[in-house]
Parts: structure tokens; C-alpha cells; sequence
């Protein structure tokens, strides 16, 4: 089940980091003594990762991640990344009866260890390809999750319920900003002017991806 190929955290880095999806903990993506999901995997197959995807492929188990159950047992992994995932899952798949990311969140922390890292890297929702894009579904952030993270049972949020079974406390919220000023980058502003840089990008460009990073509690089943 788990990779023994794929990418290693250097090589992911050196082909999609730069500041548009970089790890919040980079130690732990590759920590071998941690079990790891990597669901919707899609190219980004991960060494010493468990990699998931509709698609099959070399380290790959194929699996809808709106088909449930998913075919793991209950408290299998410590850290679960899903990078470009859930801004595609659809709204209405039968015979699940409701909006399909609660299911797919259900599932995610059934598997998921108590106090276990929930990453998630979505488009933010100022960039003008989160629904342009034809694969793209829903916006996604952390209102998404408001009522896991208040513990609120009442919370009108499309994920409410679940915290009736489930807390998530936010370790991290990271946005990332897209400029371009003749052929100078944010990624050139973050490089030459560190920390001065990053208050540039927020200044002159557009919020274009966003990070969420969450610890799980499970309260009650």
C-alpha cells in the first residue's frame, strides 16, 4: 500500500514549490515513521505515501473518492494532504444523500488518527480560475469548516453535522499571491526581499491559492 517510488519531498519542491504550494511541514511529508494519505493524488504521487486517485497508475490505488466507504480501516493514517482536491468534488452524487464533501470529510477523518494533520490546499476564492476552471465545483475555505472548528452543531455550514463527531483545531492559513510586474514575480519578491517581498505580494498582486492546515479530535462516534 505504501510508495516505495514516486517523488520525494525534494523533487515535489523542486517542480511545484516556489511559493504557490509549498508543505507546512515539510519534515513530516517526509517522515517515514508517519502514515501518510495522499488523496486525489492526480501526477503529485508521493514517495513513502499511501497516493490515491480515480485514475490508476504506477503507486496508485484507484479509488473515487466519492465512492464510500474508502478501503481503509478506521485510524490508519497520522497526516492526510489533499492538494487541488475538494474544490472538484461534486455537490450531488446518488445515492449519498446530501452535499458529497460531507461524506468524502466523513471518510477522511474515519481514516484519520485522533490528533492526526489535515492539509488542504484549495484556489483562493479571488482567483479568477476557481470556477472558471470546467473541473472546479464549489469554492472551498474556512468557512467551509467554520462549524468544526467552533464545535457549533447550529452552524448553517454545509459540513455542520460532522461536529457532532469531529473538532478541528486551524494550525495554519497560509494565502499566496500572484504578480507580475514585467518579468520580475512574486516568487522573485519573496526571494531577494524576504520578509519586505511578502508584504509586496500582498500588496500588488491578487490572492490566487490558499493553505489550510488543521488538527483533528474526534469527540464521539
Amino acid at each position: 500500500m505504501i510508495s516505495n517510488s514516486g517523488m520525494t519531498v525534494d523533487e515535489y519542491m523542486g517542480i511545484y514549490g516556489h511559493g504557490r504550494s509549498d508543505p507546512y511541514d515539510r519534515d513530516a511529508w517526509g517522515d517515514p515513521k508517519l502514515s501518510k494519505l495522499n488523496i486525489g493524488c492526480g501526477r503529485k504521487v508521493m514517495r513513502g505515501w499511501t497516493n490515491l486517485d480515480f485514475m490508476e497508475g504506477p503507486e496508485i490505488i484507484a479509488h473515487d473518492i466519492t465512492a464510500f466507504p474508502y478501503p481503509f480501516d478506521d485510524n490508519t493514517f497520522d497526516y492526510i494532504l489533499a492538494m487541488h482536491i475538494l474544490e472538484h468534488v461534486p455537490h450531488y452524487v446518488p445515492p449519498y444523500p446530501g452535499d458529497v464533501l460531507n461524506g468524502v470529510l466523513d471518510e477522511l477523518f474515519r481514516v484519520m488518527r485522533d490528533g492526526g494533520v489535515f492539509e488542504v490546499h484549495v484556489p483562493h476564492p479571488r482567483n479568477p480560475w476557481t470556477l472558471c476552471h470546467l473541473g472546479h465545483t464549489r469554492h472551498v475555505g474556512l468557512r467551509t469548516f467554520q462549524g468544526l472548528l467552533e464545535g457549533d452543531v447550529r452552524s448553517s455550514c454545509e459540513v455542520a453535522h460532522l461536529a457532532e463527531r469531529y473538532r478541528l483545531e486551524l494550525l495554519d492559513h497560509h494565502v499566496w499571491y500572484n504578480v507580475q510586474i514585467g518579468r520580475l514575480t512574486d516568487y522573485h519578491f519573496r526571494k531577494y526581499l524576504k520578509g519586505a517581498g511578502e508584504g509586496l505580494t500582498r500588496l500588488l498582486g491578487r490572492p490566487e491559492v490558499q493553505r489550510m492546515v488543521f488538527r483533528l479530535e474526534k469527540v464521539g462516534r
